[in-house]
Formats: C-alpha cells, sequence, structure tokens
C-alpha cells in the first residue's frame, strides 16, 4: 500500500527507512511501518518529488539523513535537506536545507535527485538536467551534474576549479539516476552513476572529474549522443551503454561476498 516508494537506507541497526514520492518518509521495523515525517514542502508533479535518501556515515553520532526532493514555495527547485532522527526513531526533525537552487521543471521532468554519503562523511548528489539544454553544459548551474559536498553543502576539496561551482565534480549529464560508491577513492574514481539515455543509450558511468558529454543544443534537441566526442573530444565515455532502446536503470549497489 505505498505510494511510488523511491529510495531506501539502513540504519545501524538494521531498521529499514524509506521514502515515498509524495513526501512521505518512514520507517520499517519488525513488520510495522513508522511515518517519521511528512514533508509538506515537497512539489510532487511527473518524475518529481520526495526522492533520494542517505544515512550519514557516521550516523550513531550524529543521527544525520539526508533527503533529496523538488521543492516549492513560489520558487521551484531540487534541494537537499538534511534531518536528524531521534534516538527512538520515531521522529525526522530540525530540517535544514543545504544545497538548494538545483533547476527543477513544473513538469518534474528529469529531477534526477540521487543522494549517498562517503565513508568519509561527504555527500554526492546526482542532479538531472530539468529538460533544459542550458544546465548540462554551464559551469555555474547544478542541473545535469555530480555534486561533491560537505555535510552542510559545502564544496570540497578535489571539484573542478573556476568557473565551475565550487560544489560541481562533474557536468555533461542527462538524468542521474543512480550512485554506488566504493568505500574509498581508487585513483580519482569514487564509484559509478546511472544515467537515463533519451531513447538510446542509458550509461554506467565513472564517477570522477570532468566532462560526460550531454548537450542537447537548442531546444533541447535530443537526438544527439550521450557522449558527444565529436563537439567534446575530451569527453569522458561510458563504461555500459544500453543501445537501443533504452531500459532506464534507475540505482545501483555493490554486492560483497564470496
Amino acid at each position: 500500500n505505498l505510494n511510488h516508494p523511491w529510495d531506501l537506507g539502513f540504519l545501524p541497526d538494521k531498521t529499514l527507512i524509506f521514502t515515498e514520492r509524495n513526501g512521505e518518509l518512514s520507517e520499517l521495523k519488525n513488520g510495522e511501518v513508522t511515518l517519521l515525517a511528512k514533508m509538506k514542502d515537497v512539489e510532487v508533479e511527473g518524475e518529481g518529488g520526495l526522492l533520494g535518501l542517505a544515512v550519514d556515515s557516521n550516523f550513531e553520532k550524529n543521527r544525520y539523513i539526508y533527503t533529496c526532493f523538488n521543492h516549492n514555495d513560489g520558487k521551484r527547485d531540487v534541494r537537499v535537506v538534511r534531518y536528524e532522527i531521534d534516538e527512538k526513531i520515531t521522529a525526522a526533525s530540525n530540517p535544514a536545507p543545504i544545497v538548494t537552487g538545483i533547476p527543477a521543471k513544473d513538469s518534474g521532468r528529469h529531477s534526477g535527485c540521487r543522494i549517498r554519503s562517503a565513508s568519509d562523511g561527504t555527500l554526492f548528489i546526482g542532479t538531472g538536467d530539468a529538460a533544459n539544454e542550458n544546465n548540462p553544459q554551464n559551469p555555474k548551474k547544478l542541473g545535469g551534474k555530480i555534486l561533491h559536498v560537505d555535510r552542510n553543502g559545502k564544496g570540497v576539496k578535489g571539484n573542478l576549479s573556476d568557473p565551475f561551482d565550487n560544489r560541481i565534480l562533474n557536468y555533461g549529464h542527462r538524468n542521474v539516476q543512480g550512485i554506488v560508491l566504493f568505500d574509498k577513492e581508487q585513483n580519482g574514481v569514487f564509484g559509478f552513476s546511472i544515467e537515463h539515455g533519451s531513447d538510446k543509450d542509458d550509461e554506467v558511468n565513472l564517477i570522477k572529474n570532468g566532462n560526460f558529454g550531454w548537450d542537447p543544443g537548442k531546444d533541447y534537441e535530443e537526438n544527439v549522443p550521450m557522449t558527444d566526442t565529436k563537439k567534446f573530444p575530451d569527453a569522458i565515455k561510458a563504461t555500459w551503454t544500453s543501445g537501443y532502446p533504452t531500459i532506464a536503470p534507475s540505482g545501483a549497489t555493490f554486492l560483497k561476498g564470496t
């Protein structure tokens, strides 16, 4: 009886928490669902709403979780908001917007909005281009990017330099829907991202600095390559593409063990 469950995470005691696109954050424990927060400022439209969720890697000490959602208080954006979970895990409170101004479309299209907490406490945020041709290659716009920030939403060392917003790790994306991280950075690579193509070429990409080559051009013409190496010779090619037709992969995880 859920309404578009979108993302989930596990607390250290194995309690499962999850989002529903309609703005509800809940826990599942011992077969019982408990509502932790009903977020009234979530704008639910099309692909947009309450989407990404991450549990802080140091949750036992700071009680932080992070959500990513479409927001509209007269000014529309996608934003990341940090919450604190009480000791008894009955409520999420003290909302603190840490990243605001991620571009959003009124239809909710291409909202992206996946967030993951790395082992060092930094956050990786996948954003969509809001189906706007001005976002993916613009160094000042947060849409069509992967952001790398600290717990307060500030850019971290190793991100792209000026003229880029210092929260941007890489750019040239269409709609990042999945992020999976290594335990530690490996030769400048933090993990993998999953990206929706148009009618072809969903991608799995390395999470590293650089341009990943999406640039739909005037009037958002989507017949261009997902990674346009003619326009951008240094664009980073995908590690996997779906070809035609797309299959819309939306998440990723590592399986560890024998």
